[in-house]
């Protein structure tokens, strides 16, 4: 492509974003790889799995939970990885986009709040409603992302993460609770890095025993 048609390819899709009623950005792996994290093929390639014949598909099946040395290991150094991750400035970019195009000046932003309000009103019933202020204008973002850092920039309304988040855990026992909850933003997993193990796992907020 000669550089003159790349010059005008963007600033058509810069036009075409800035005169858009609606944002939705759709992210993958790639994005995250931009800060510097691994993509899933990479994610499991170290020798500690390679010794186990272990790749990411192995280590995601839900029956890896019962060794829980190498269940935490493997997701508590994911968590580890993405807290101690510097999100890259392409969220900051998008940050921009909804603030000045798809805020509340945005012709179609009552539309989405209104639709959304209904969807907190009925989540409130089953007890799972969020604050109405978060709601969210013109722009939400539909990420298979695990990392969090989507909702370093925007509210969880903005956010829908497909695969769900490392920052969310939920009791595998019956005799806990069921609803999912946030560990503290402090929390590290201590995952000896030889072996890809962890022995200390995170307490259920409720319960204060193990899962």
């Amino acid at each position: 492509m000669a550089e003159t048609d790349e010059k005008d390819l963007y600033w058509t899709v810069a036009n075409e974003i800035a005169n858009a009623g609606f944002l939705l950005v759709a992210a993958g792996a790639g994005f995250s790889a931009d800060s510097g994290l691994p993509v899933y093929k990479d994610i499991a390639n170290v020798e500690a799995y390679n010794k186990l014949g272990m790749d990411y598909a192995d280590l995601c099946q839900p029956h890896v939970i019962e060794d829980p040395g190498l269940f935490y290991g493997f997701w508590g150094k994911c968590f580890n990885d993405y807290k101690s991750t510097e999100p890259h400035e392409g969220y900051k970019i998008l940050q921009k986009w909804r603030n000045e195009l798809f805020g509340p000046t945005n012709p179609h932003s009552a539309q989405v709040r209104e639709l959304m309000h209904s969807i907190w009103e009925e989540d409130k019933k089953v007890g799972t409603g969020h604050d109405p202020d978060e709601l969210p204008h013109a722009f939400m973002v539909y990420t298979s992302n695990v990392d969090g850092h989507f909702r370093r920039f925007f509210t969880s309304y903005e956010v829908i993460e497909i695969h769900g988040s490392t920052d969310f855990w939920q009791c595998s026992k019956s005799d806990c609770q069921t609803q999912a909850w946030k560990l503290p933003e402090d929390f590290r997993f201590d995952v000896l890095l030889d072996t890809m193990r962890c022995d200390g796992v995170p307490a259920t907020p409720h319960t204060q025993n193990a899962y």
